[in-house]
């Protein structure tokens, strides 16, 4: 279940509309993005960065493949210093690319390869990290399906090493608890 992989964290808005890896007009509603890219949500008030949209103004030959979104999630701790209880809010960015259109195991084998999931994921945290070195990002993404069949989904992403640590396979349902 994601929230244990998510370890506490939870969206946080004001740090994503904050962020400055931001270029004009890549700030979207997460309802339409996954609309966009085949699924339906009921999350709403939720903004993501369009990594996609990003990528395409750079105008980099030939275009880079990227994740499809980014966001800033956060989590505060209480720890002591001293005498001192305090609380520490931390900050990381999230990656998520919508698999939307993978509505069966045989279609992992045809519709994801390793190179593209390389590629995007390489181009998309080496652009975070380059326009903003105060918040960090996550050194794994989200790919996420819908939930029908995920299950026989996963295995076959598994089987095939898709899996590894920078790769996780989540079903939206559990993705959207994040927000």
């Amino acid at each position: 279940m994601l929230s244990d992989l998510a370890d506490g964290y939870k969206y946080d808005k004001s740090e994503t509309v904050a962020s400055p890896i931001i270029v004009k007009n890549t700030l979207v509603d997460y309802a339409a993005m996954v609309k966009r890219e085949g699924g339906k949500s009921k999350v709403s008030n939720v903004l993501v960065i369009d990594m996609d949209a990003i990528k395409n103004s750079l105008g980099i030959v030939p275009t880079p493949q990227s994740m499809d979104v980014a966001f800033v999630v956060s989590k505060s701790s209480e720890y002591e210093s001293g005498l001192n209880k305090s609380i520490k809010l931390t900050k990381k960015y999230i990656l998520a690319d919508f698999k939307f259109n993978v509505t069966s195991p045989d279609k992992v084998d045809k519709n994801i390869s390793n190179d593209d999931i390389k590629g995007k994921f390489d181009f998309s945290i080496s652009y975070i990290r380059e326009k903003d070195i105060n918040i960090p990002c996550c050194n794994f993404a989200y790919f996420i399906f819908n939930d029908t069949n995920y299950q026989q989904i996963r295995n076959r992403w598994s089987r095939r090493n898709l899996n590894s640590p920078k790769n996780m396979a989540v079903k939206q349902s559990d993705f959207e608890t994040l927000f």
